[in-house]
């Protein structure tokens, strides 16, 4: 990591060749199987009776558009460094080089899976993720912070902090609603998904119930700990989208006219949880 006029995180040797192995893989299997899918596609449409030609045309243009979103998404998977210039962010190096103004960064993300620790930054609807080292991320994000002016940092306990003094306080309270928005959505949307399961499983216990003698009281017994499981999952996630919805609704009457106005925000930045 240099300190003289930049800072560089990079992903450690061993991710870096867990990336190119994924990309590899996936590129084996999306070739294949887009081709297949083209001629299938093709073939059912002109048995249907529409002209090759238009056939071709159509199929032509939707490769042109598939094709660069296929490209970018395995480009994204291979930028294995953060590089923090003087004016801008450079991510990754060589085909998957791209660079970032500092004052377009929304949120800023730090934290941990599975897979090792990470680094995220959203600027508008574009997500870019870096894997790095456990130290490397969270002084990352952290360097990112003090040189993004309207960026958010979410830690890894998922609180929010504020930047102190933000260039464009109105595009820091449109990021901030539109992370806790898509954080209700997806809560509602899969408590509707467990809910729907849950029905699911009520409809086979009925069943069961009115099914011919003897009753088979093992798959009942089955049936009725999924419904219970799967209904408390989409209680759970109901209650964590109302409890999102509450919040965003408070940011909406309270920090967004707090923040335009200054009201808020000092040199540690703003903690929301």
């Amino acid at each position: 990591m240099s300190q003289a006029s930049k800072l560089q995180f990079s992903t450690p040797g061993w991710r870096k060749l867990g990336a190119l192995c994924k990309v590899g893989l996936l590129g084996i299997l999306l070739l294949p199987a887009l081709y297949t899918a083209v001629v299938v596609a093709g073939e059912a449409l002109v048995h249907a009776g529409m002209p090759a030609a238009i056939v071709i045309t159509c199929l032509l243009f939707a490769a042109l558009l598939v094709i660069p979103l296929v490209l970018r998404f395995l480009l994204h998977l291979t930028r294995f460094c953060v590089i923090l210039h003087a004016t801008n962010i450079q991510l990754g190096r060589g085909l998957s080089r791209l660079i970032l103004a500092y004052e377009d960064v929304d949120i800023i993300r730090s934290g941990r899976t599975r897979h090792g620790c990470f680094v995220r930054l959203q600027g508008g609807k574009d997500v870019y993720v870096v894997r790095l080292s456990e130290g490397d991320a969270s002084t990352c994000a952290e360097e990112l912070r003090i040189r993004c002016p309207n960026a958010i940092l979410i830690d890894a306990l998922g609180n929010e902090r504020l930047p102190p003094n933000p260039t464009r306080p109105d595009q820091v309270v449109e990021a901030l609603l539109s992370h806790n928005r898509l954080k209700t959505h997806s809560y509602a949307i899969l408590g509707a998904i467990f809910g729907g399961i849950a029905v699911v499983e009520s409809w086979f216990a009925v069943q069961s119930l009115n099914a011919q003698p003897p009753l088979d009281r093992h798959k009942l017994l089955s049936q009725i700990v999924g419904l219970a499981v799967n209904l408390g999952i989409a209680i759970a996630l109901f209650y964590q989208a109302k409890k999102n919805s509450v919040k965003t609704r408070w940011i909406e009457q309270r920090v967004s006219t707090a923040f335009c106005d200054s009201a808020i925000g000092s040199d540690s930045g703003t903690e929301i949880q």
